[in-house]
């Protein structure tokens, strides 16, 4: 009579005795770094597991072993994976990223390898091995983070940027950048050739003067990070560099534009790798300037009197013909109140137009100096930004003196 197989036992693999496991190969098995079973590929019951496994999935070596892996799954595509498993030729290395649930109810993201082998009874067998990748998921995605986040601050700046390898070669621009050179839209950072070099060559009044000042500074910071290397691989990691850490100039376009550019080294792991240009437009800047050093020169060259105060009466700026007429200098002047200098007969109505904050007043006055009083016309104009309250006032002083002095003789004639 021929024996035949228990219905029980066909119907669950799990039911059938576990193969021994010798305990040099589980000796062996827990040497391995990396979480790792053994799985009969007939029945795909865990037979051996080392202590990363446990530690992996939580679980105890027992519980772990009294199961099937098909149960380990922590999600359909897994359950899939493993009920299609035998369909694989036995001598296939699987490699897959994969999920598995620990047992707080937490999924950790695993690189999973399966490699065939025999068990001490020659029947066949899979060794699992699992890499943790939860903790380098995490620093991708906080990378991914950090770098869109750069991204967005690098293409919303003011500033125009432009990002060089080593030799000069356009790796990156902004918008702004873009905008400021009027990069065609075909222009592409990735397939640059050296057509943004040409556009900022051909762009320059001076191009010889851009070329030679590019040159020159990138030389200049490339020595400055040689010397902090140097005193760096000699211990002196605090010393002061010698050199500045970024360069500024300017340059004139051909356009009749003013822009200035900031060369700054680009490090990666300590080492140089790279340039950033900062490029600003200083026209409207540079006009501005000029204005204010032609309204100076006016200031000190009119022949009236001029005194300007802020919204305390205090005197923050006097002309040379200020000076004269008190007979203080410029400096004494301005460390003084101008409600002194207007106190005397006759100026009631320019004391209350200097109080009450009237936007404009007009009318005659005496300047008190060092030679006695001076009859002044005198203008007081209050300083108002748009919208805003006035902060100070302008005061014009013509001296009287010369035509007082003709009225008097022409009284004394007749």
């Amino acid at each position: 009579m021929k024996p035949h197989a228990d219905s029980s036992t066909a119907a669950n693999p799990l039911s059938r005795p576990r193969p021994a496991w010798p305990a040099a190969w589980q000796d062996l098995l827990d040497t391995l770094l990396q979480a790792s079973c053994v799985v009969d590929a007939e029945s795909l019951r865990v037979l051996a597991v080392n202590t990363s496994a446990t530690q992996l999935w939580g679980r105890s070596a027992a519980e772990l072993t009294a199961i099937s892996v098909e149960e380990l799954a922590a999600t359909p595509e897994d359950q899939l994976f493993w009920t299609q498993l035998h369909s694989w030729p036995q001598a296939t290395v699987l490699h897959s990223d994969s999920l598995i649930l620990h047992a707080d109810g937490s999924t950790r993201e695993v690189e999973r390898r399966l490699c065939p082998f025999q068990l001490p009874d020659g029947r066949p067998a899979w060794m699992l091995s699992l890499t943790d990748l939860s903790g380098q998921r995490r620093a991708e995605r906080e990378v991914e983070r950090l770098t869109a986040e750069l991204g967005a601050t690098f293409g919303a700046s003011n500033d125009a940027i432009l990002i060089t390898d080593l030799e000069g070669r356009v790796r990156h621009w902004n918008a702004a950048f873009a905008r400021l050179w009027h990069l065609p839209e075909h222009c592409s950072a990735r397939h640059d050739q050296g057509e943004v070099g040409l556009i900022l060559h051909g762009s320059m009044a001076d191009a010889g003067t851009y070329e030679d000042s590019l040159a020159h500074r990138m030389d200049e910071l490339r020595d400055a990070h040689g010397g902090a290397s140097l005193r760096a691989a000699r211990g002196g990691l605090h010393e002061p560099q010698s050199a500045p850490a970024v360069a500024t100039d300017r340059f004139l376009l051909g356009d009749g534009r003013t822009v200035e550019r900031r060369l700054l080294p680009q490090y990666g792991r300590g080492l140089l790798v790279g340039w950033v240009q900062v490029w600003r437009d200083l026209t409207a800047q540079v006009a501005d300037q000029a204005r204010l050093q032609l309204a100076a020169q006016v200031f000190d060259a009119t022949l009236d009197a001029l005194l300007v105060t802020d919204a305390d009466g205090n005197i923050v700026a006097a002309n040379p013909a200020a000076a004269l007429l008190t007979g203080r200098s410029t400096e004494a002047l301005q460390d003084g109140c101008l409600q002194p200098l207007l106190e005397g007969v006759g100026n009631d109505g320019g004391l209350v137009a200097l109080t009450a904050g009237l936007p404009r007043w007009q009318g005659e006055l005496t300047v008190r100096s060092p030679q006695g009083a001076v009859p002044v016309q005198a203008t007081l104009l209050r300083i108002s930004g748009s919208g805003r309250p006035a902060n100070g006032c302008i005061v014009v002083l013509r001296d009287q003196s010369e035509r007082d002095a003709a009225q008097r003789q022409i009284e004394a004639l007749a």
